[in-house]
């Protein structure tokens, strides 16, 4: 798989330093946001390939009104990682259309096959 530019957006440092060691481990290059604004700034100045986004973040935005916004603006795949059970995620359209979700916590490799898988829906 060839290296992509992916935002993660979460909302722990502890847990965005993992994530980002893990991906960069794999070659990719990894832009972080803490909050929903800072993830649309980022984007607008340097579009990444791929989002990671936390379901539940700071920010002015939910996780789910800023991944609509990601998809409808920018036109970016975006894969949700959350620590809720999916029966605890509020049922919503962008989760039913099928977006992938990885549950918290994951080992590097789990998170390397989601990455894959998603960048593989790109081409």
């Amino acid at each position: 798989m060839r290296p992509a530019t992916i935002l993660f957006v979460e909302d722990e440092p502890v847990i965005a330093l993992f994530v980002q060691s893990s991906l960069e481990d794999h070659g990719h290059r990894v832009l972080c946001a803490e909050r929903s604004d800072e993830a649309l700034a980022i984007c607008a100045q340097q579009l990444p390939d791929l989002v990671l986004l936390n379901c539940r973040q700071a920010g002015s935005l939910s996780g789910a009104e800023l991944a609509c916004l990601l998809y409808q603006q920018f036109k970016l795949p975006v894969l949700l990682v959350t620590g809720a059970r999916t029966q605890d995620l509020p049922a919503m359209a962008w989760l039913d259309a099928g977006c992938r979700v990885l549950h918290k916590p994951f080992t590097p490799r789990q998170l390397d096959v989601f990455v894959n898988r998603g960048l593989q829906d790109l081409k």
